[in-house]
């Protein structure tokens, strides 16, 4: 199993399900609408800051879901803060570093581009982070950051999906939820296509992962006994002419997901276009 950089585990001290209280604020429990803008979490090298990436988004759909106002905070300030490491981080000590320093505008500490390790993870002058440790201390006179753990049950979920988005834990990687029905679960990621999906017999099976990314290949699907391959568009398959195109775009043998009777009549299919190579 890759590790994206989650490091599980939690401590006696954390809450479980149920000490908060609970609020319905989206009764539908999809907050589609109200999701970032896709950042990676890797460029040149990894930043395995999954853990802060997700959590971060969370924090951004709700805040534009309360406020209708879209703001782009800095993962890069929270990895670092948090004491990020080459094997990720845990979720209690992100969000510990949120509660205690808060958070500050991705333009206050940007991602610096083609960054390396050492570059994404230097500590700024002394200067600034006095105005960073300010701006942090500005967001927490109008913030609050709480949090508990919950169990995969189903029901659990899916309610607690209409109070906010769920910061999830799928092996070795730390995605946000943002909307389940039936047997599929949406996610949102920390790498590219941002909107990916899990299918699950039940919603228990949330950490069990079908569809995943290998690497930077284009993932493609086909059904189960059929030998058409077909890639996703907003959500719709799309079939491939020949093996050349999907190789084109970036694909491969090893980045090909079978699926399923049941899985394949959750997708649409509009089979009347056709991507093909040249």
């Amino acid at each position: 199993m890759k590790n994206f950089g989650v490091i599980e585990g939690r401590r006696a001290r954390d809450f479980v399900g149920g000490v908060l209280p609970y609020e319905v604020r989206n009764q539908s429990g999809n907050w589609t609408a109200w999701l970032p803008p896709g950042e990676w979490q890797k460029q040149l090298v990894d930043t395995m800051a999954c853990v802060t990436f997700s959590l971060l988004n969370c924090i951004e759909t709700q805040e534009y879901f309360l406020t209708g106002k879209q703001i782009n905070y800095s993962d890069r300030w929270i990895a670092m803060m948090s004491g990020t490491t080459p094997q990720g981080n845990y979720l209690g000590t992100v969000a510990d570093t949120v509660r205690k320093y808060g958070l500050v505008k991705e333009e206050s500490w940007p991602t610096p581009p083609n960054y390396t390790w050492a570059s994404y993870y230097e500590l700024p002058p002394q200067a600034k982070m006095a105005e960073l440790k300010a701006e942090g201390v500005e967001w927490l006179k109008t913030h609050q950051l709480d949090y508990e753990w919950l169990d995969t049950n189903p029901d659990t979920i899916l309610k607690h999906l209409k109070h906010c988005p769920l910061q999830v834990v799928k092996p070795g990687h730390a995605i946000e939820g943002f909307y389940e029905d039936a047997d599929v679960v949406n996610y949102f990621d920390s790498y590219s296509p941002f909107i990916k999906h899990i299918f699950a017999e039940n919603l228990t099976d949330v950490l069990k992962p079908i569809l995943t990314m290998k690497g930077q290949n284009m993932i493609a699907y086909k059904k189960l006994g059929d030998a058409t391959i077909y890639i996703e568009v907003s959500g719709k398959l799309i079939p491939l002419a020949d093996w050349a195109a999907f190789v084109a775009l970036g694909g491969s043998t090893d980045s090909i997901v079978e699926l399923s009777e049941t899985q394949w009549a959750k997708f649409t299919k509009i089979n009347s276009v056709l991507f093909k190579s040249k």
